[in-house]
């Protein structure tokens, strides 16, 4: 019978994950629909991710670009507020979630990463 239970699981497992592997690009960011993304960057979709936890969403989308820092951090403080994210230090507030966006290394590669997290999990450090 646990044999059988877990033989059950994994096929729904597979069959709710097998449409990812088919998908374009911009479907499969579909779920960060509501975080803007300014015109000159792209998401690379193999380091983003997203899921709900008890708290809230988290999401994590790495951003590649070529423009200049100042100028994605200012396109970026006023699509934010425009949209009612306030800035408080060095992140951005709404709501119950958090905001923030930092420039990181990956692997000699510098990139822009946007990290969305509940209030509650503010000590979450997502490296």
């Amino acid at each position: 019978m646990q044999l059988f239970r877990i033989a059950a699981l994994g096929a729904v497992l597979a069959g709710c994950l097998a449409p990812l592997f088919i998908l374009s690009a911009s479907e499969r960011t579909a779920w960060f629909s509501d975080v803007p993304l300014i015109n000159s960057v792209t998401v690379d979709t193999q380091l983003s991710f997203a899921f709900d936890s008890p708290s809230g969403r988290i999401l994590v989308l790495h951003l590649q670009t070529q423009a200049e820092d100042k100028d994605i951090l200012v396109s970026y403080k006023n699509t934010l507020a425009a949209i009612g994210w306030t800035k408080r230090d060095d992140q951005f507030v709404k709501g119950d979630e958090l905001l923030r966006l930092e420039k990181i290394n990956v692997g000699g590669k510098l990139l822009w990463r946007l990290t969305i997290i509940p209030k509650s999990a503010n000590q979450l450090k997502i490296r």
